[in-house]
Formats: C-alpha cells, sequence, structure tokens
C-alpha cells in the first residue's frame, strides 16, 4: 500500500470520529469557517456558551491554525470563563506546535496580564539536553508543575491538562498520560478567568519568552475527561496536524 493511500485511509477514518461533546464549554476550532472565517479579530466559540475570543496583534491564519511570530505583541484572549464551571473541575485540550522554548498560555483574573491574579498555564523550556513541557497550576504561593515530558519543539501536540476540582491534576501528551497525578491545591482566577495565549508571563516555572509556534484547536470541558475520550479527541483532530 502506498504512502498517499495510507495518508488517505487515515484522513477518512479521522472524519468519521467526532471530538467529546459532553461537558464542552468552551471550542475554537481555527479550521472551520464558523469558529473562524478568514478575516477578523474574533475567533467564535463552537460550544453551547458562546463565548468567543478576540485576536490581538493579527497573528498570521495558516488555515487549520494561527501562526505567533513571538515577541508578545500577538495575543488570543478568551472571553471571561468564569461563570461557566461549578467547582473548578475541567479538562484543558491545546493543539500546540512550539517553534521556540517559550511559555504557552496564561491563566488570568482580567483580560491582561497585568496586576491581580496571572500565573503561567504551560512551558516548554530547556533540561539539559532536552526540551521538557509542563502544564502550571497556581496554588496561591507558587507555580507548581503538573505533568510533563520530553517533547522537542517543532512538533505538534495534542496537549490535555486536567484538574479534578478537589486536590489532584495531571496532563496527557498525544493522548499518552505524561506524568503520575499531582496533589495540588489550585487558587483559581479573580474576580474572572481568562486564557491568554502569546504574552509573558512573570509568574512562571523557568521560562520568560513569550509564545513562538502554532496554535489550532482548544477546548475546555467542564469534567473530567477519561483516557478514552482524549483519546477520542486525539482521533478526531489529529489528521489536521499531519500525526497518526
Amino acid at each position: 500500500m502506498t504512502g498517499i493511500m495510507m495518508a488517505m485511509m487515515n484522513n477518512v477514518a479521522s472524519a468519521s470520529v467526532t471530538p467529546v461533546s459532553s461537558g464542552l464549554e468552551l471550542y475554537y476550532d481555527p479550521s472551520n469557517p464558523t469558529s473562524y472565517p478568514g478575516s477578523g479579530s474574533t475567533l467564535f466559540d463552537l460550544s453551547p456558551s458562546g463565548v468567543n475570543a478576540s485576536l490581538v496583534g493579527s497573528p498570521v491564519d495558516a488555515g487549520n491554525y494561527f501562526t505567533f511570530t513571538g515577541g508578545g505583541a500577538q495575543n488570543l484572549i478568551t472571553g471571561n470563563l468564569v461563570g461557566l464551571y461549578s467547582g473548578w473541575q475541567h479538562t484543558l485540550e491545546l493543539w500546540i506546535r512550539p517553534t521556540t522554548q517559550c511559555q504557552i498560555f496564561s491563566d488570568c483574573g482580567i483580560a491582561a496580564i497585568a496586576g491581580g491574579y496571572h500565573a503561567t498555564g504551560t512551558e516548554f523550556y530547556s533540561a539539559g539536553p532536552f526540551t521538557i513541557s509542563n502544564a502550571m497550576l497556581w496554588n496561591g504561593t507558587a507555580v507548581t508543575r503538573v505533568g510533563g515530558g520530553s517533547t522537542p519543539i517543532n512538533n505538534w501536540y495534542q496537549y490535555v491538562l486536567v484538574f479534578n476540582g478537589s486536590n489532584t491534576a495531571y496532563a496527557y501528551v498525544n493522548k499518552v498520560k505524561s506524568s503520575p497525578e499531582t496533589t495540588i491545591t489550585w487558587t483559581p482566577p479573580s474576580p474572572g478567568w481568562y486564557l491568554i495565549f502569546g504574552a509573558i508571563d512573570t509568574t512562571n516555572f523557568a521560562t520568560s519568552v513569550p509564545f513562538k509556534g502554532d496554535i489550532g484547536i482548544i477546548r475546555l470541558y467542564n469534567r473530567v475527561l477519561s483516557q478514552a475520550e482524549i483519546t477520542q479527541n486525539y482521533n478526531a483532530d489529529k489528521a489536521k496536524y499531519g500525526l497518526s
């Protein structure tokens, strides 16, 4: 069987799988014209919540994703998410391709990284000869690492952060659970909750570099997704990003 035929079969298989919808509270997909029509500064939410995001500084529309050139002037800022959740239990799924060691996004209490609550949510940083990724949560005094592993830059990843609403968090990388569960008492953002992609956050673990690379699908659920559900989402969208 030729490589072209195999790729076609993989695309058909991916198209037959639909993302998990139960508990879906936020869903941006740059490849879907309903979410991004190809111009403008609004990224429309495909979930029932209707919480749209703003594109600041004109990140480049590359079809299935947006490209950020670094420098911190290009941001993707969600609307206020604070009213969507009960008990703060959530699963956050990102499709990302960092092209340098950098911060990916921050959890913020207002729609800007300035004053009040702000803490980096994911970083790709150097650890000896490796590039390590870690999801982060703010425990009130410091950023705590949650999950992660050896994740070379310039590759696409389905990155998933899970918080059970009580005291446990963990992460998945390309549908694989990347570490044991971490005990943490997360201090939720206030007075609102915004996800800000692209900016530099001084509250970080290791990297004071703004995001540079590509951002594709973003989903947020108000519950803990299972391993099978995360795999379902991976299979639904892997062909968009050249993964198998």
